[in-house]
């Protein structure tokens, strides 16, 4: 439920007293059907955790063998999550740079790294959360555009 703005927040009191008026401002009216779906979701949430995590598990798997050995980069592997980090400042382009010609050259978009603080700059950001002949793909172009510089 990405998106959906539907949650909960543990903490300190005078946290949670700042919070709830912005939430107030941000949940106000929040549809029944956004209520019930969370209740729906919280029931199957073991479940659905499961094979998320096994769909994740076997892409970063696929990401990680499929970009090992590309000249200039090297891959920072996640723990969790449908996201890893490709460290790129061996190719002597910024982030920015690196994110801005692999589109123009091969159609891949990652994110700039620096996007998330100063200590992921000379980083691009990859998603794997896709189909796997996509996410083949797309690995395959990001080594081309690699071995092409």
């Amino acid at each position: 439920m990405t998106g959906w703005r539907a949650g909960w927040l543990v903490g300190p009191p005078e946290l949670a007293t700042h919070v709830e008026s912005l939430v107030m401002c941000m949940l106000f009216g929040l549809p029944g059907f956004v209520q019930e779906a969370v209740v729906t979701a919280l029931s199957i949430a073991p479940e659905a955790e499961r094979r998320i995590r096994d769909y994740c598990d076997v892409r970063r798997a696929h990401s990680v063998a499929a970009l090992a050995g590309v000249p200039r980069i090297s891959t920072v592997v996640p723990e969790a999550g449908m996201f890893m980090l490709i460290d790129v400042r061996r190719t002597g382009l910024s982030g920015y740079e690196f994110m801005k010609a692999l589109y123009a050259s091969e159609r891949v978009s990652v994110l700039d790294g620096a996007a998330f603080g100063q200590e992921t700059a000379g980083f691009v950001r990859v998603c794997f959360a896709t189909d796997e002949r996509s996410l083949h793909e797309g690995c395959a172009r990001i080594r081309r555009f690699c071995e092409s510089l």
